[in-house]
């Protein structure tokens, strides 16, 4: 079976921040990945540079960008 989710990061990598108002969102996220199997792979689509020709990175544990 295959699965798919949207996760928006919000006004930056909130659930990363630590901050009591992220709680609910934390344990959600945490919920959420106890009940679907360990995914294959991950795709990440941002939009968040520009460039003249699509970029695919395939590093096992790639840079933050």
């Amino acid at each position: 079976m295959n699965y798919s989710a949207f996760i928006s990061h919000g006004g930056g990598p909130l659930p990363l921040l630590g901050h009591e108002s992220h709680k609910e969102m934390v344990e959600t996220l945490e919920e959420f990945a106890s009940l679907i199997p360990k995914p294959a792979a991950i795709v990440v689509i941002s939009a968040h540079w520009d460039t003249t020709e699509i970029k695919v990175n395939t590093q096992a544990q790639p840079p933050l960008l």
